[in-house]
């Protein structure tokens, strides 16, 4: 039985709040960041693993002083099999959540951008040479102006770092 779920109680003592949306018995939230939004809000993100026996998991939202009535899914819809790696990072700014997900080709991992709050989600790498796809290891500057990711974009089992300019839109990738 897996049911985990994500809390917020106050350190000093209090009635703790479940944040994370209702999940089945045989879910799990795994992984979680808080970020600070430019309007000075709390949010925390965190992965809920699906029911579906396959392993497939996504990526949630929710004001940190929120109840679960307020979560909404952030990732985007995944081919069968599909997921959300456990890797993912809040830009500094707080405004976006980037992530690692086989959400178009099962096993081959691309590098998303969305906005903490919900929206679309914007595939910030090229089309991918080889089955690599994005290494876990991308980096978003400290000013949040752009994010750098290393994957095999040019030629299959060769590895480039390679960086996408803010507001993480649809753009070809400078190598």
């Amino acid at each position: 039985y897996l049911a985990h779920a994500r809390r917020r109680v106050d350190i000093d003592g209090g009635t703790s709040t479940r944040l994370n949306a209702e999940i089945t018995s045989s879910s799990d939230v795994s992984g979680f960041a808080v970020g600070l939004t430019a309007g000075g809000l709390e949010r925390v993100v965190y992965r809920v693993g699906q029911s579906s026996g396959t392993g497939d998991h996504e990526l949630w939202s929710v004001p940190a002083t929120g109840s679960s009535a307020s979560a909404i899914r952030i990732s985007r819809g995944m081919v069968s099999g599909g997921a959300v790696d456990d890797y993912f990072q809040i830009s500094p700014n707080g405004n976006r959540v980037l992530y690692l997900a086989d959400a178009t080709d099962n096993g081959s991992f691309d590098l998303y951008s969305v906005a903490i709050a919900g929206g679309s989600s914007t595939q910030l790498n090229g089309a991918l040479a080889g089955a690599d796809g994005v290494e876990r290891d991308f980096l978003i500057r400290p000013d949040s102006s752009s994010a750098s990711y290393r994957s095999d974009e040019g030629l299959d089992t060769l590895i480039e770092r390679s960086s996408v300019p803010s507001p993480y839109a649809d753009r070809s990738p400078d190598h």
